[in-house]
């Protein structure tokens, strides 16, 4: 059966206003991002002040500060464990790319054509100046959509039912019940992929200490120290 022509005529019009909403994705990724990063921000923070709720009988704005000083502390310790042999790597990284450009030039200076792009390599300026005013920029603007995603998260996270309303004011009235169980679906799931995600990380560490203790490495937590240092 052939569709009328206001069946037609509104089928295109869909199609015609779906169109830009790849491009409008695209555009806005920034933020998109941001608001991913507080949406899961703020399930963290309610994900570990939940026990404190539950258990602890403690009201929600304690429970929500005590979790967020137990998240930083969690950073902090991970950073303290593991950051100097990340910076180690990084370094030996660096020294590894260093030594295979000096490689490949040395390949390169062997061969009249290599020699030619080397030549216009070498001709074009380069300021270090701009170089580190750029990666200040980048640096500035990581930091600022890091403190805004944290900040986010809390008011999320200590308001839901909120936002979660004021969402649901964008849509028609007879829409709005739906938009919010449907909210409430989102925020289930992501609470219990942080969960899944937590449950894996930690028995990824039972079991690696687990090997390292089986093998016979005394002390698998003092390595694990020592490697950081």
């Amino acid at each position: 059966m052939r569709p009328s022509t206001l069946e037609f005529v509104k089928r295109t019009a869909i199609v015609v206003a779906l169109a830009p909403l790849p491009f409008l994705a695209w555009y806005l990724r920034y933020f998109l991002l941001v608001l991913v990063g507080s949406l899961l921000s703020a399930m963290l923070l309610q994900l570990v002040s939940e026990p404190l709720v539950r258990w602890c009988r403690l009201p929600e704005g304690w429970a929500l500060a005590i979790a967020g000083i137990i998240i930083l502390l969690a950073i902090a310790g991970s950073g303290y464990l593991f950051g100097t042999q990340l910076a180690s790597e990084l370094q030996d990284v660096f020294s590894r790319a260093d030594a295979a450009t000096r490689t490949i030039s040395d390949e390169l200076h062997q061969s009249q054509l290599g020699r030619t792009a080397l030549s216009h390599l070498e001709g074009e300026s380069f300021s270090l100046t701009s170089f580190l005013s750029s990666l200040v920029t980048v640096s500035a603007h990581l930091l600022e959509a890091a403190i805004f995603t944290v900040a986010a998260g809390v008011y999320l996270a200590a308001q839901p039912a909120m936002y979660r309303k004021g969402a649901a004011q964008l849509f028609p009235p007879k829409r709005r019940a739906m938009v919010e169980d449907t909210i409430g679906d989102i925020c289930r799931a992501l609470r219990l992929w942080l969960l899944g995600q937590a449950i894996q990380m930690c028995l990824i560490g039972a079991i690696t200490t687990a090997a390292v203790w089986l093998i016979g490495l005394p002390s698998p937590f003092a390595f694990i120290r020592s490697k950081a240092i």
